[in-house]
């Protein structure tokens, strides 16, 4: 099976991202997050301008992590096999317009709140595969993300990095 594209992988990942509702109960209802994108993690000061700048409630943003090979053959091999796995990581917002509240945390009338955002979204992204060949999403340790609007002030954001990996394909390369 040969390596899966990144940017299918992470394409795939957006779509599963937009199709979440909002209300767990009725998959028909209106969206989970407001925006969804992608960020370089060469520019995470434009990815958080970009969010607080942005007036959407609930966003998920999606950075390329990286990629590990594991290869198996030796120096007298006329091929390598090489397998490789990919990381990228889920940015989970939610704004609170009241910021003194911790409904963004917690959720609220208003809210879902991080805390919710991330485990209906590693729920909804556990095990799948994306109908990619070999994908397995797996999360990895998460936490929350320290927010502090450039322009200064408080905008009431609170936001949870939920890190995944898959496994990613694999190649045989000729040696020579």
């Amino acid at each position: 099976m040969p390596y899966v594209s990144t940017v299918t992988l992470l394409e795939a990942v957006k779509a599963a991202l937009e199709a979440l509702s909002h209300d767990a109960a009725n998959d028909h209802g209106a969206k989970m997050f407001d925006l969804v994108g992608f960020y370089n993690t060469k520019s995470p000061q434009k990815a958080l301008y970009d969010l607080f700048a942005t007036q959407e409630q609930r966003c998920a943003f999606i950075v390329p992590g990286g990629d590990a090979y594991q290869n198996a053959g030796g120096r007298d091999a006329v091929s390598v096999v090489s397998h490789r796995d990919t990381d990228f990581s889920l940015l989970l917002c939610d704004r609170a317009w009241v910021p003194s509240e911790q409904a963004a945390l917690i959720g609220g009338p208003d809210n879902l709140g991080v805390l919710v955002l991330k485990e209906r979204v590693v729920a909804a992204l556990s095990g799948q595969s994306l109908a990619l060949p070999g994908v397995v999403l797996l999360p990895q340790e998460g936490g929350i993300l320290e927010l502090y609007d450039p322009r200064g002030g408080d905008d009431g954001r609170t936001c949870w990095d939920q890190p995944f990996t898959t496994y990613a394909g694999r190649e045989k390369i000729s040696v020579g």
